[in-house]
Parts: structure tokens; sequence; C-alpha cells
């Protein structure tokens, strides 16, 4: 008995990837339950504060913590599919990990500011003074995280050969904000389709389903022995 646990940790010792498809697997786990999360917070806010300006509230602590739950599944699909996703993986991982890092910062600042107040919601009482720059911060985000998604779109066709879920609906997280800015430019956006697009974050619910996609595509790779590859 004592030769098979000498046996057992000398394999464990020479194989330092042991746990590795696990580790990976949680990431895409990860991403799936962030990407929901930070979909579904702004819809909560609204519906249970209305449109009052807060400067932060719980459901920007589950921004954050979607966020950066996101951030752990694109570096699970890098290591899951790094060695064949090319030049597109290798732009969507960093564009989108650069995104999902300048949203989170923007969700973090809101977060400590309902940790400071004892978890409750942060009523904003006057214009601030930093708007313009968490607004053209909060715009480089986005921009980045819906290239990014765009990018690993473009990696996973290529590198299946078809039109899967994931590909698709990760194209779809740059396809659709493009799309309405292309309509709004050309003034064929309707008044209250603008409304909308305006008062919620309805342009990016395909990024966040690209997001969950993007999970679910580590988590089958793992399933699948690929990432080994």
């Amino acid at each position: 008995m004592a030769d098979r646990a000498s046996d057992s940790e000398a394999n464990r010792d020479a194989n330092p990837r042991r746990g590795f498809p696990n580790r990976v697997d949680a990431a895409g786990s990860a991403a799936v339950v962030g990407a929901l999360l930070w979909t579904a917070a702004p819809w909560a806010e609204r519906a249970v504060y209305g449109d009052r300006p807060y400067v932060g509230t719980e459901f920007d602590l589950l921004s954050f913590v979607g966020l950066l739950s996101v951030g752990v599944g694109v570096a699970g699909f890098r290591a899951a599919f790094r060695s064949e996703y090319g030049g597109f993986g290798a732009v969507g991982v960093a564009s989108t990990g650069a995104g999902v890092a300048v949203l989170a910062a923007l969700a973090g600042r809101s977060a400590l500011a309902v940790v400071a107040a004892g978890f409750g919601a942060v009523p904003a009482t006057g214009e601030d003074p930093a708007g313009l720059i968490l607004t053209l911060a909060w715009v480089l985000g986005v921009g980045l995280a819906t290239l990014g998604a765009g990018a690993l779109g473009a990696a996973l066709r290529r590198l299946t050969g078809r039109w899967t879920l994931a590909a698709a609906s990760l194209l779809s997280g740059l396809a659709v904000p493009v799309l309405v800015l292309l309509l709004r430019a050309l003034s064929l956006l309707p008044l209250a389709v603008g409304t909308l697009v305006v008062r919620t974050n309805v342009v990016l619910l395909p990024l966040g389903l690209g997001w969950v996609a993007l999970g679910a595509a580590v988590r089958s790779r793992v399933r699948v022995g690929g990432s080994e590859a």
C-alpha cells in the first residue's frame, strides 16, 4: 500500500498539468455565470430603482463580480484554444480582456461606494465631476469588449469550419451594436427603438449571450480533451 501511495505521488509530481482540465472547465462555468449576472444586473436595477440616478447600488456589486468571472472565462478560453485559434483568437482575447478590465474597474468604483455606505444604494446628489471621463471609459470598455467578441467569434468559426452557436453569438455581440450605430448615423432608427437603446442596455444583450456561449464552448472543449492540445 505504501508503494501505491508513493507511485501516486510520483505520478502527480511528474504531471504538473494534473487537474488543469478541471480548472479550465471551472473558468468556462465562471464565464457563463458571470455573463448572466452582468447582463441581468442593469435590468434588475431598473426594475427595483427605476430611472433615478444612483452612484451605486447592490446590483453594481453583481456587475463587478460578473465581469471578473467573465475575465476568468476569457483566460479559460485562451488556455483551451490557444494552440489553434490563430490571429483572430489572439486579438479577441487581448481586446476582450482589456474591455472587461475597463468595465470591471467602472463597476468596481460604484461597488466601492455601495460597500462604503454599508451595502446600501447611494443616490446621486449632483453631477459627477468625473462624468465625462467615466462615460468615455465606458465607451472604450464596451468598444474593446464588442470588438473582442467579434474576433473570438471569427476565431471559433475558422477553427471549427462551421457556424456554431458560440461563434454566431460572439459575432452578434459586435454586429448588433455596429448595426444600431449605423442606423442611428443614417437617421433610420425609429424613435421608440432609439429611446429603448438609450434607456437600457438592450443593445448589449447579444454581447452577454456571446459570453455565455464562450463559457459553454470552453466547457465543451475541455470535456472532449481539447485543452491538452
